[in-house]
């Protein structure tokens, strides 16, 4: 048995994986990830969908920075509820971990909250925005469309897409910071300096730092008392007219992105991250998950949300290897929304606009 552990180790196989023949004398009742030596071999081994280790623990935290900040938006600008967002996020983590076996990413829509901070919406209009896009997402995978569509969908569209929001960011970011011109400027100058440091969560620092800039300067509202207390998802019921204003606004400009970065790149970069290991990381799967995601999450004050390529690379760039990570993500947020939800909405106001 040594030397099976030896070769494990030589060929880039996962320490805890074992022989199946030894996991089926066993009680592992929770289905396992199989694990092969050669691509074109049949798997010998297996490994749990979950692991313990300090590397999950610091994974978990891999994509903290890019959640944040659309977050923030979400909740200051749109003014939805902490508690939906918080909830439905971490029962998304929670599920797809343990369906994929891998800290696979869980993200905020990009294009869709570019699109919220520059037209004006309300939660209505992103209920509706979810269950327009998750329906589409579902039949896309179910009927195994996705692939073929997303093959066929020309490069420059979303590129074009992103190049539009982005100026539209840029604009709305230089009207922000009028007021406080000298402060926006050091902020951007500080955040192109962390950049140069590749773990570092670049996003989460700014925030942090602007809570404090802002509370110095006296430019933030005071620092709300924490309260203590069970808060619940309520349920939103979108009208027609947002349903419409919704997929205008938000769905259309999205789905050539989720479609590219959130599936084709995803499962792509997953199989480069894991190529030992049979997971059921791939286009159909991503999208039927994403469609039941936004489904589920939207009626419940939820936010738009899909997977994500640097999502996933930075969770296992930090140590994540298995669903663990995302199980902490999920217990990190339900413990956030359940205690301190209506804190949580305050605490987010803290953070100065021209930063």
């Amino acid at each position: 048995m040594p030397s099976e552990i030896e070769q494990l180790e030589k060929e880039d196989i996962p320490r805890s994986a074992r022989l199946i023949t030894e996991a089926r004398r066993g009680r592992l009742r929770i289905p396992a990830i199989p694990v092969r030596q050669e691509a074109d071999e049949a798997p010998k081994f297996i490994r749990s969908r979950f692991g313990w280790s300090i590397g999950e623990v610091s994974g978990s935290l891999g994509d903290l920075g890019t959640f944040l900040p659309h977050i923030v938006g979400a909740i200051t600008i749109v003014g939805m509820e902490p508690t939906g967002i918080l909830t439905t996020f971490g029962l998304f983590y929670a599920l797809s971990g343990a369906f994929y076996g891998v800290p696979m990413a869980v993200q905020p829509m990009k294009a869709a909250s570019a699109a919220v901070l520059i037209e004006p919406m309300d939660p209505g209009a992103i209920a509706g925005a979810g269950l327009v896009i998750g329906a589409f997402f579902l039949l896309m995978g179910m009927t195994g469309v996705v692939s073929r569509l997303a093959r066929v969908l020309p490069g420059t569209i979303a590129a074009g897409l992103q190049l539009g929001l982005g100026l539209s960011l840029a604009a709305l970011g230089v009207h922000l910071i009028e007021k406080q011109l000298w402060l926006g400027v050091a902020m951007a100058a500080f955040m192109l300096v962390l950049m140069r440091y590749p773990r570092m969560p670049v996003a989460l620092v700014a925030i942090v730092a602007g809570i404090i800039v802002g509370q110095l300067l006296g430019i933030g509202p005071l620092l709300p008392v924490l309260d203590f207390g069970w808060h619940f998802p309520q349920l939103v019921i979108p009208s027609w007219a947002q349903i419409v204003h919704g997929t205008q606004n938000a769905v259309l400009p999205q789905i050539p992105l989720t479609l590219t970065n959130a599936i084709i790149v995803t499962a792509a970069v997953s199989r480069q991250l894991f190529p030992k290991e049979l997971h059921p990381v791939n286009e159909r799967n991503l999208a039927i998950t994403t469609g039941l995601g936004n489904l589920l999450a939207a009626p419940c004050g939820g936010y738009l949300m899909c997977h994500g390529a640097g999502g996933i690379a930075g969770h296992v760039r930090f140590g994540a290897r298995t669903a663990t990570a995302r199980y902490l993500s999920a217990l990190r947020l339900s413990l956030s929304e359940s205690v301190l939800a209506q804190a949580a909405m305050r605490c987010f106001g803290q953070f100065p606009t021209r930063c």
